[in-house]
Formats: structure tokens, sequence, C-alpha cells
């Protein structure tokens, strides 16, 4: 694996022990989904957000039927919740974190879960109907490498459905590669990988502006109660406003569908 693979993996492999910093595992509460879902007005939780996000995907797939990639399955939520619709013997994860996948397998003892890199999926051309992706692909060395090897394992009028990050140069936690400056360039990513049916949503303040407006209630919440202390709280106060302006200019977050 890359250097930025071996990064994540490590960073995920400690997740699956459980999230280090207090407050955001006090956040996240018993919900084992990772990603920040899409938020409305009536969203009460991260578990309930995070299913909405699932939720928003699967609408992009058309028919729910056959067999279903899983890529980046962190911990099975996100596996979980496929077996909605799927059966689970027609359902594959992969994963660069064995913690989590020895997760994935206790949880989902009839699913197939696989060590694999997903700019390197070792699976036939045309091995699946459909694949998921949820907030992992702005990791991947490269998101373009990802895109051609998912195009090449889907069936002809397969769809790959996925949550992605849009990053641009502020961006210290994604593979200089995966850098594009605008929506524009990003989705020329998609036409270069070979898809020419593309469809993308963004939902940045959904996504990224429910979870911060939430995130600074909670905190608000825990400082009127005397859980939190004023330093803490000065702290989260000042990131907030700092960086909640800027979520659909410095990083757009999207709903991705192509169709082979």
């Amino acid at each position: 694996m890359s250097t930025m693979s071996e990064k994540v993996a490590t960073k995920y492999d400690q997740t699956s022990q459980g999230l280090k910093d207090k407050f955001a595992a006090e956040l996240y509460g018993s919900t084992e989904f990772l990603n920040w879902g899409y938020w409305t007005e009536d969203t009460k939780s991260v578990g309930e957000a995070c299913e909405n996000l699932m939720e928003k995907l699967l609408e992009l797939i058309p028919e729910k039927k056959g067999k279903i990639l899983d890529v980046a399955c962190g911990k099975g939520a996100t596996t979980k919740y496929l077996t909605k619709f799927y059966k689970q013997n027609d359902i594959t994860g992969i994963n660069i974190s064995r913690e989590q996948l020895k997760i994935c397998e206790a949880k989902l003892p009839e699913c197939h879960f696989l060590y694999m890199n997903a700019v390197n999926l070792e699976f036939d051309d045309e091995s699946f109907d459909n694949i998921i992706c949820v907030e992992a692909a702005h990791h991947f060395e490269t998101r373009e490498a990802f895109l051609k090897e998912a195009r090449r394992v889907l069936v002809n009028g397969g769809n790959l459905v996925m949550s992605d990050i849009r990053t641009d140069r502020r961006n210290k936690h994604a593979p200089v590669s995966n850098f594009t400056e605008s929506l524009d360039e990003y989705r020329s990513v998609y036409g270069r990988a070979g898809f020419d049916d593309v469809e993308i949503i963004d939902v940045s303040e959904e996504v990224r502006g429910g979870l911060a407006d939430h995130y600074m209630e909670f905190a608000r919440s825990k400082f009127k109660s005397n859980e939190m202390g004023p330093q803490k709280f000065a702290k989260i106060l000042d990131v907030y406003q700092r960086f909640r302006p800027t979520f659909k200019t410095a990083q757009n977050y999207l709903l991705v569908r192509c169709t082979k």
C-alpha cells in the first residue's frame, strides 16, 4: 500500500476500537457509522443522519437487485443497511482495515468481506450489478484509478453510487492527486475514467452544514449543563464560526451516480 493508504488504514484500525475524542464519541453515540450523514430539520442524531445518507444514495439505484459491492465498508454499518434490499450472500464488502473487517465478519457472517485496496479490485470484469462507496473516494490513490476499476467490474447498465468530497489544495488529509479546483474539473475525472452518464448533486449544506450545526448545538447543551468547560466550548465555537461559511466553496460534499 502507498503511504497515504497506510495512514488511512491505521486511522481506521484505531477508530474500530472507538473514537478517542470523548466529545466525538458522545456525539456519535452507539452508531457504528463513520460518516457525516444527511441532515434534515427533523433529524435528531448522527445515527439517523447516517441512515438518511444511505437512503439518499440507494435512491440513485433504480433497481436494487443482483450483486452489490460496498467499497470501504467501515465497521459494517453501511453493509448492514444494504441488507434491507439485498440478500447477505449477494453483498461483498472490501476494506484496507483488517480490524474493521473482523467486526464486519462477526456482524454479518453471510456477507463476503475481503481485505482489498479500492484502486486494485481483485474481481473479474462485470462482477457486480451495483457498487456503493460512502465518503471514502477522496482518500484513494487515486480517485480516477478507483473509478476505472469500478467501471471495469460493473455489468453494462450497472451503477456506481458514492458520497464523495471534492477537495482542493487546502485539504491536508487527501492525496494531492485528488485535488480539483472546481466542480467542472471534478466532473472531468469521471469522463477520463470512461463514465458518460454521470449525475452529481451538491449536498454540502445538508451534510457538512447539518453536521456542523448539530455539533454546535450538542456542544452548547454540554456547556449549559456544565459537562463542558468554557475553554473547550470557546474552541468549538471558534472553529464553527470560521469554517461553517466555507463548506460550499473550499470542499463540496457530493452525491454521485455513474452508470456504465
